[in-house]
């Protein structure tokens, strides 16, 4: 950078990787490598502009690179040096070696190449200025060897070798292997950004159409009798209301009711039901049925039961992220108290809570499904006590509340022994593992 020009050199104060201006050339732009590039450059730019995390955390990599002070053992050299960082001129309008070079790893991060060149001076003794060539005016070639770079400058032409590759700096990030191209670090987002991109463009037309809420309100006049002024009044006092840049009530004479648009629809993580729900579910009652809900129930129904607080159904974090086995005990002892809310037997369940059934009937059969849920610490977590990672052995009793003339294990296709007595059948399991059984 500091070095000597040899007497009698050309020297230039335009950059050489700067773009001739020239006129388009379709056999250049067809070019297989020259368009495959460039797409993925957009492709690049276009998630750093659609998704602001990965704007930001590139932001965040180079500002914790911070910046640098050039040291040397003669303070002469020092001040120069500094008074260079300071005062060199980067890219046209900034000022300072660090704006150069944090452009440079910019780039660099973004498309896994970055191009910088060095200007001399009119007298060819020092650097006028720094700059950060665009790259897809550029191209870098492995001059007969990868260990070699060549950094060309694309024109209509084609691509011609820069004349002083002594002032061009180049860098690959992770070099792939037998080439001379860097790999972006976001070259395994595409697929990822795109399922983001879609998750924000579904959360903006959601806020269209529900989270910008919008009012229906509705006139009926007390003797039948429309009255076109009276409603256009309504309508003028309700839109001052909401316009106003302080908190506003509607006060109004007679039939007028206002409704929520959209508000008849089941939102995510809201405490509402339909009205439709809410009449099946009070019919359901009617009938017979118990109603059994957690404590925030919309208010126009009223349960029979009310769920435990599952958020007590764990031991505090710090005694979870330890004791697995703890966890799951007071899991269970959480379905019994479900259990118990019922008031009823169960038409299948078993004598014990470690084995897991469900029942799928069609005709005067049943299909059985009971499956072995006791575990342990294994090997591979088990040290940390954090998860039952291991199938132990289990046996108990399923009881189905039916009288049966014979049961068969469709996984073994064997018969299973089994009694039945008192309308209630009862079939012995075991299991050597966490393992299930279809009877």
């Amino acid at each position: 950078m500091f070095g000597r020009k040899k007497q009698g050199r050309e020297v230039k104060r335009v950059a050489q990787t700067v773009p001739k201006s020239t006129c388009d050339s379709s056999l250049f732009s067809l070019s297989r490598y020259a368009a495959q590039t460039s797409a993925e450059r957009q492709l690049y730019s276009a998630l750093r502009e659609s998704v602001p995390m990965i704007d930001a955390a590139l932001g965040k990599i180079i500002r914790l690179i911070g910046g640098f002070h050039i040291r040397s053992d003669s303070a002469e050299c020092e001040s120069l040096a500094q008074h260079f960082v300071r005062e060199v001129k980067s890219n046209g309008t900034d000022q300072g070696l660090h704006g150069f070079i944090y452009t440079y790893l910019d780039t660099m991060l973004t498309y896994g190449e970055a191009v910088g060149e060095m200007i001399p001076s009119s007298d060819g003794q020092g650097v006028a200025a720094v700059y950060n060539a665009r790259l897809d005016d550029v191209e870098i070639r492995a001059d007969g060897s990868p260990l070699n770079l060549l950094v060309c400058r694309r024109d209509a032409g084609g691509a011609n070798p820069v004349k002083y590759q002594n002032l061009v700096v180049v860098s690959l990030l992770n070099q792939r292997a037998g080439t001379a191209r860097g790999t972006s670090l976001l070259r395994g987002l595409p697929f990822v950004s795109g399922i983001l991109l879609r998750i924000f463009e579904s959360v903006k037309n959601n806020w269209e159409r529900v989270g910008d809420v919008r009012f229906a309100v509705t006139y009926k006049p007390d003797n039948g009798v429309f009255s076109e002024e009276n409603a256009q009044q309504i309508a003028d006092e309700w839109r001052k209301a909401m316009r106003s840049d302080s908190v506003c009530d509607f006060v109004s004479v007679g039939d007028v009711s206002v409704k929520v648009i959209g508000s008849e629809n089941i939102m995510p993580e809201c405490e509402v039901l339909t009205t439709k729900t809410a009449e099946k579910l009070r019919a359901f009652q009617a009938r017979g049925g118990r109603l059994i809900a957690a404590a925030t129930l919309a208010p126009g129904l009223k349960a029979d039961a009310t769920l435990p607080n599952w958020s007590d159904a764990y031991p505090t974090a710090k005694k979870r992220d330890k004791e697995g086995a703890e966890a799951d005990r007071v899991m269970r002892a959480k379905a019994a108290e479900v259990k118990a809310l019922l008031g009823f037997p169960l038409y299948a369940e078993t004598d014990n809570d470690a084995i897991l059934v469900s029942v799928r009937s069609s005709g005067s059969g049943d299909v059985i499904f009971a499956v072995n849920d006791k575990r342990g610490y294994g090997d591979y977590f088990g040290p940390w006590k954090t998860v039952l990672d291991k199938g132990l052995p289990n046996a108990g009793e399923v009881r189905l509340r039916r009288t049966a003339g014979a049961v068969y294990d469709l996984v073994r296709h064997a018969p299973v022994p089994f009694s039945s007595a008192d309308g209630v059948t009862r079939i012995p399991v075991s299991y050597e593992t966490s393992d299930g059984k279809a009877l």
